[in-house]
Parts: C-alpha cells; sequence; structure tokens
C-alpha cells in the first residue's frame, strides 16, 4: 500500500476513511516513503496507533524519521493509545518541539521514547495530563539489558505529577536481568529512583520471547517491590518461572507481604491472591 505506485491511492483512501486504529511494521519501508505518509496523510478519528519494528533485529535503517512522526501525532490530537517503537535510534532522547497528543491515555515505548514525552511534560505542564498507563520496553533480545536508558527513564517518570499509573516493564530478554534487580535492591529506598516513583499504583512485569524469572531475581523481589511506595497490585504477565509457581510458594508470597503491607492484589497469569 505504500509502494510508490500505490501511494497516491493509499493517501486518498486513507483520508477519507473513519479508521480509529492504525497499526505500521517499519519493515522494509523507505524513509522517503516514509515522509510522504507522514507528511500528507490525515485521519481525523483515530485513536490508537501502533509504529513498531521487529524487536530481534537490532539495527534497522528504514525507521520513520524522528521528525516526521512528530509532525504526523501533532495532526492527530485524538490518539489515546500509542505504541512507539519503530522509529529512529538516538543516544540521547530526540526534543519534541511543540505539545502533542492532548488525550494520550496509555503508551508503550523503548526508553528513548518515554523520556521524549516525559521531557514534553517538562517544558509544557499541560500535556499528558490524562495518561494512566505505561508501558517501558527493555533491551532486545539475546543482547543485554542497558542500564542507563532504562533508569533514565525511570527518573523522568518519578518527576511526573500524575497519579494511578500503571507501569509495565517490559523485558525482551532476559540477560542483565537479575543484575538490574540487585541494582536497585543495593541502592535502597535512599538512592534508587524506584522509591520516588509515587505516581506508579499498579505494576506489570511483563516478559517476551520466554523470558523468566530466575531464583536471584525471585529471592529479590520482595525486596525490590517495596521499593515502589504506593504500589497497590503486581501482576506476572507472560513471564516464564524456571518451574517456580510464584503463587503457589506460601514463603515468597509472606515475604512479600512483609515487605511490601500496602500490595493488596498479586496476580501471576490467571491466579490471583488478595489481602486486606
Amino acid at each position: 500500500m505504500l509502494h510508490r505506485e500505490y501511494m497516491p491511492w493509499t493517501l486518498k483512501t486513507l483520508s477519507t476513511s473513519r479508521i480509529t486504529k492504525l497499526s505500521i511494521s517499519c519493515h522494509r519501508i523507505s524513509k522517503p516513503t516514509w515522509s510522504a505518509f507522514l507528511r500528507i496523510v490525515v485521519l481525523p478519528h483515530l485513536e490508537d496507533l501502533e509504529i513498531s519494528s521487529d524487536p530481534i533485529f537490532v539495527a534497522c535503517t528504514t525507521h520513520p524519521p524522528f521528525a516526521d512522526l512528530q509532525h504526523f501525532l501533532a495532526r492527530h490530537p485524538g490518539i489515546r493509545t500509542l505504541c512507539w517503537e519503530g522509529v529512529e535510534r538516538f543516544q540521547t532522547p530526540p526534543t519534541i518541539e511543540e505539545p502533542i497528543l492532548p488525550n494520550l491515555s496509555s503508551v508503550k515505548a523503548c526508553s528513548t521514547n518515554i523520556i521524549s514525552l516525559l521531557q514534553m511534560h517538562q517544558s509544557y505542564p499541560d500535556t499528558l495530563t490524562r495518561l494512566k498507563s505505561l508501558t517501558l520496553s527493555t533491551g532486545r533480545q539475546s543482547h543485554p539489558l542497558i542500564y542507563n536508558p532504562f533508569d533514565a527513564a525511570l527518573d523522568h517518570l518519578a518527576n511526573f505529577p500524575g497519579k494511578d499509573i500503571a507501569l509495565t516493564l517490559r523485558f525482551i530478554c532476559s540477560t542483565g536481568m537479575s543484575t538490574w534487580f540487585a541494582r536497585h535492591v543495593a541502592l535502597g529506598k535512599d538512592n534508587s529512583s524506584l522509591s520516588r516513583l509515587t505516581c506508579v499504583s499498579s505494576l506489570f512485569i511483563s516478559g517476551e520471547f520466554a523470558v523468566g524469572i530466575e531464583t536471584s531475581v525471585k529471592a529479590n523481589l520482595p525486596t525490590w517491590l517495596s521499593l515502589f511506595p504506593c504500589l497497590k497490585s503486581v501482576s506476572f504477565v507472560q513471564i516464564l518461572h524456571k518451574g517456580l509457581e510464584l503463587l503457589k510458594d506460601e514463603e515468597f508470597l509472606e515475604k512479600i507481604v512483609e515487605s511490601c503491607p500496602q500490595i493488596k492484589v498479586i496476580r501471576d497469569g490467571d491466579l490471583l491472591k488478595t489481602y486486606h
């Protein structure tokens, strides 16, 4: 549909449609094509946008240019749900030059894109006022978790004034995962950025590509969870346990309840434990 020969038809068809959800894969789409599409098309009813690439591939030269994507987002204020994982990769988060996405309630993105959005809020405090769900994707398959951008995103979230945010930490690769958990436990409540996440009331720990909770991660989980000051519920989603049934381990649950008395709900897939 985005081939040069079909582009005029595609742009005309989309612009006259009542599309509310748009999903685009970055694979094998050239940057000139991206620019032509994102700079021209207007979808007045768009509410749900997904721009993504295959997380298996580390190097990809066909992501949409950031400036063109920003231009597209600025023209679509009705977007409520955004999956933003298929753009150019930067060493430092790019600056969003104007307030965008006034109705955004849910975002799923990598560290640098999350930082760009939260920095926009710092520059324009009236933005992101409806944000209730944030998914932070970490690492890439077969590549270790890189601490700095991940923790930088959490540092920025710690300064966000919102309330009752549902935070999902989506681990794509388990390499380095146990070290990261242990690192925050060692930092403790005085030094870990997790202890400043007062906006987070629900936490989802999600795995991709057979990511599992190692024994060392499980041992640190109760103390690690206690770092979140306002956490009321924690859920484990698509996480393999290496034979460890989290909610069938009474000793493990007792440690969580003892360390985190404010947590009232613990979920593991279809299993649920509630505390009063």
